[in-house]
């Protein structure tokens, strides 16, 4: 029988309500993680036709960088949703962070670093 891993934080209740995430909490939840699906399927989509209209039509470079940042912008986009949606269901984003350190480019984040030293 396969082992049972539990997220760190699944089992304790939000710190803001000790009886559990409310109802809207719940529902905001269950949006987030619908949105997911929803950008992974399209992600999926277009990385299977990107990879064949780049060897049918001979792409170059400056496109294959276009499309590899539109995957990226939808990837971060993805993970954001789903750290947000863990923090609604825990109290805490368990991967990356707020929408900041998803959603900016490293050299942002990388000044924040450094102003903090």
């Amino acid at each position: 029988m396969a082992e049972i891993h539990e997220l760190p934080g699944a089992a304790a209740p939000h710190p803001a309500d000790p009886e559990g995430p409310s109802e809207t909490a719940l529902t905001q939840a269950a949006y987030l993680f619908s949105e997911i699906a929803s950008l992974a399927h399209r992600t999926d989509r277009q990385c299977f036709y990107s990879h064949a209209a780049f060897d049918a039509l001979h792409v170059d470079a400056d496109h294959v960088n276009l499309e590899l940042t539109r995957l990226r912008d939808v990837i971060c986009r993805l993970g954001w949703m789903a750290d947000l949606g863990c923090a609604k269901l825990t109290g805490h984003e368990d991967v990356r962070g707020d929408a900041e350190k998803w959603l900016m480019p490293p050299v942002y984040n990388d000044i924040g670093r450094r102003e903090e030293d």
